[in-house]
């Protein structure tokens, strides 16, 4: 019931097929802060800041960055999964690298 009321304004999500929590997520997040009334907005409760350095292999100076996000994506290696062969996003049964790692 809590699906199909987040997803009827979404078209992919409003079907059964399988969907990406992470989209899913963002999704809901999209929803509560264009449909939040006065200043609070409960969608913070998920925010948080990340900071990025990022250094120069020649001239090793450092440059930091900042954004905001609500996600975390931590990189696993595929030789540390455990699950590997059963990604259902090949369709196949064999393993996918989304980034090419």
């Amino acid at each position: 019931m809590f699906k199909a009321f987040v997803s009827k304004s979404h078209p992919e999500f409003s079907s059964n097929r399988q969907q990406d929590a992470q989209e899913f997520f963002l999704h809901l997040v999209n929803l509560v802060e264009r449909n939040r009334i006065g200043s609070e907005n409960p969608s913070d409760v998920f925010r948080f800041l990340v900071e990025e350095r990022i250094q120069c292999c020649q001239t090793r100076k450092v440059r930091y960055t900042e954004r905001v996000d609500y996600l975390m994506q931590l990189p696993v290696a595929m030789e540390a999964a455990t699950n590997k062969g059963k990604d259902s996003r090949a369709g196949n049964g064999s393993s996918v690298c989304p980034r090419g790692d």
